[in-house]
């Protein structure tokens, strides 16, 4: 099985690195790697990764317990708003005081509204519902709406 997993991961990075993902813009590369096997999380957050200093596997690795609603578990926060998390950090930057620390909150809080406040819902389960899924399984690919909302949020910070 281990064996298999890290084909699976040799795989997908080979593919991701390859020019031509990175000719696309972010959202049809969040599409590449959603449709390709990456989870939600995985898939907002690696289209964003070398733009920032972080290698496509690192950045597979980041993402790796965040899908489906935390660890595949369909209960908790969508792993794209938990991607969206990742790559917020990484645009806003290291912080330091209580200011920057204000700052840094309040930026993390419109992201997550920006996303919410379209479909008023955040966790794995009640999103799935709302796109007439079965909650059981924690990978959906009709969950890429979810993915592509939170990658064009991430999209208007990122130039």
């Amino acid at each position: 099985m281990e064996q298999i997993w890290q084909m699976f991961v040799i795989s997908i990075y080979h593919m991701v690195t390859t020019e031509y993902y990175y000719c696309m813009n972010y959202e049809e590369t969040a599409e590449k790697y959603f449709f390709s096997g990456c989870n939600c999380a995985q898939s907002v957050i690696m289209p964003f990764a070398e733009k920032f200093g972080v290698d496509t596997e690192k950045a597979f690795e980041i993402g790796s317990g965040l899908g489906g609603g935390i660890a595949g578990t369909n209960q908790h926060i969508c792993g794209s708003i938990s991607g969206m998390m990742v790559v917020g950090g990484w645009i806003f930057g290291k912080w330091e005081g209580q200011e920057e620390k204000v700052a840094m909150t309040a930026f993390m809080n419109e992201l997550y509204h920006k996303f919410t406040d379209k479909y008023n819902e955040s966790t794995c389960d009640k999103l799935k519902a709302k796109i007439g899924k079965d909650v059981i399984s924690p990978y959906t690919k009709e969950c890429f709406v979810y993915v592509k909302k939170a990658v064009s949020i991430l999209a208007e910070y990122v130039k």
